[in-house]
């Protein structure tokens, strides 16, 4: 049987501005022992894990976009497989201010400035 710290966590994440200081911030801010991972992604979801306590299988992803959606099916593919009984999703998108300029100059954003999924 699952025990209650079994869960896994799969976190579904597009974009790293939060994570990396912005220019008028690198100047303040200070290089410490946690500073060089406590920003990577990569192990978002191994520090949600440790700080829970949970001991099931975690990993973030990022997909873009669909990040989300497939973290929640790798959920539910480790769930099917016995993996664990439960699992945490969480999505995380963070669309910086250069970016969102840089995708509306390539022409990705709705001209009518509503979302026009599958369009």
């Amino acid at each position: 049987m699952c025990t209650q710290a079994h869960i896994g966590v799969y976190i579904g994440v597009s974009g790293s501005s939060y994570f990396t200081p912005s220019s008028s911030q690198k100047n303040t801010v200070h290089t410490g022992v946690y500073s060089g991972g406590g920003h990577a992604i990569s192990i978002l979801s191994g520090r949600m894990s440790f700080v829970l306590g949970l001991t099931g299988p975690n990993f973030p992803v990022d997909t873009a976009c669909s990040a989300t959606l497939v973290a929640l099916h790798c959920a539910d593919s480790s769930i099917r497989l016995g993996e664990c009984f439960r699992a945490a999703v969480c999505g995380l998108g963070i669309l910086e201010g250069s970016v969102s300029i840089g995708i509306a100059r390539g022409g990705m954003t709705s001209l009518r400035g509503r979302c026009h999924t599958f369009d």
